[in-house]
């Protein structure tokens, strides 16, 4: 009986979503709408009860400015007693120390045309001060009749701490519930490998 909103900004991602609401029913669909936009620049709608930035969302960011930006967004997006929910991993400060030279694939199987492809990660370099990691993706794809495609991209990424999520929610007046430290409900410690942020507006 919820209401539902996303918002993406890759629409082969919106188009699996819409596939997947197809098998859930005239009445979710009707009651999710689905927004091809970038976070930072289109409207989130407001009176929300829950707003959820889960599963590394802000992994896929490349600045703490960004990261920041979406919690006053969130903020901005609630209804007075809202919820926000935090869903990242709490970088231990081990980049600077992985090899920008070695290739790792990352992801790889069949697709269902019979092509085989492969998600190949490369470390560009590291910057130990701010935490931005410049990094490129290269996705291969080989068919079934042995053709052999490659695509390239370069991206950048920070990678949240605990401590920084933590300081933008008190600079943007949430009230910190809980800290989890795994998908378990487990306290939240300092040699946890996940922070997990349940805060009321």
């Amino acid at each position: 009986g919820h209401k539902l909103t996303g918002i993406e900004l890759v629409g082969g991602m919106l188009e699996r979503a819409k596939e997947k609401m197809q098998g859930l029913g005239e009445h979710f669909r009707n009651n999710a709408v689905l927004i091809h936009d970038d976070i930072l620049r289109t409207d989130w709608g407001s009176g929300y009860d829950l707003v959820i930035i889960g599963c590394n969302a802000f992994y896929e960011l490349p600045s703490p400015d960004i990261q920041e930006a979406c919690i006053q967004r969130g903020f901005d997006a609630l209804a007075p007693g809202g919820y926000l929910f935090i869903d990242s991993n709490d970088y231990k400060g081990n980049w600077g120390s992985i090899s920008c030279e070695v290739e790792r694939v990352i992801f790889e199987g069949t697709l269902s045309d019979g092509s085989y492809a492969q998600m190949i990660l490369k470390h560009d370099s590291f910057d130990d001060k701010e935490n931005i990691l410049d990094f490129t993706h290269k996705v291969v794809v080989k068919t079934p009749d042995g053709k052999e495609q490659t695509f390239s991209y370069s991206r950048s990424k920070h990678p949240v701490t605990a401590d920084e999520v933590k300081s933008w929610l008190d600079k943007h007046s949430f009230n910190i519930l809980n800290i989890f430290g795994d998908f378990k409900g487990n306290p939240y410690h300092k040699d946890s490998n996940r922070a997990i942020f349940w805060a009321q507006k």
